[in-house]
């Protein structure tokens, strides 16, 4: 209230509605409630929009991408079961392959020992006659323990002679002479031994 010159109270023409107030700010916070939610549908729908675009071709990698992991593990399991049969068959081929393989080598040593045997053989004069031939394998060297008789022991180191010369020797000597009578009555008999490199 104020007063007037005259002393009279006079009521003010600035007046605050309070309610007036309070509805215009329930109204701004209305219309901001219902833009958010209206932005948010709006959010929604696009991203459900999105889903829907994307979800088949997603659905269709996922179906593919599934499809050849199962292809792929399939194979696998393929080659494993070809790999275990394959192991199987070579566990199962190993011993016959190392008995060839002994049996190679067998044969190529046997072979070796003849050829070295005829060696020897063939290194006999025409006035000598062996009545004995032994044979032992130490190491790498091959030995020929030969018994023989001559009608000389002139005969005795041609025979010696020869088995110097032969290919693959490593020594020869008469490790024993007697005289013996059994082919000629000047003859002698004689142990020779030759020895050979070996490498089988």
């Amino acid at each position: 209230m104020d007063t007037s010159s005259l002393g009279r109270a006079q009521r003010s023409t600035k007046t605050i509605n309070v309610e007036a107030n309070l509805l215009s700010e329930r109204l701004t916070e209305r219309a901001r409630i219902a833009e958010s939610s209206r932005n948010r549908l709006i959010g929604l729908g696009l991203s459900l929009a999105l889903f829907l675009l994307a979800a088949p071709p997603l659905y269709r990698y996922q179906g593919a991408a599934t499809r050849a992991a199962h292809n792929a593990q399939a194979k696998a399991d393929q080659s494993a079961e070809q790999r275990a049969a394959l192991e199987k068959k070579v566990e199962e081929a190993q011993p016959k392959l190392e008995e060839s393989e002994l049996m190679d080598r067998l044969q190529k040593q046997s072979n070796g020992v003849v050829d070295q045997l005829v060696g020897v053989l063939n290194a006999v004069p025409a006035g000598v006659a062996l009545s004995g031939v032994k044979v032992d394998v130490m190491g790498g060297t091959l030995t020929f323990q030969c018994t023989a008789e001559a009608e000389s022991f002139e005969q005795a180191q041609a025979f010696l002679a020869n088995a110097r010369s032969a290919p693959g020797s490593k020594d020869a000597f008469l490790s024993s002479a007697r005289q013996s009578a059994q082919i000629a009555p000047t003859g002698v008999g004689f142990d020779l031994i030759k020895k050979v490199e070996w490498a089988p």
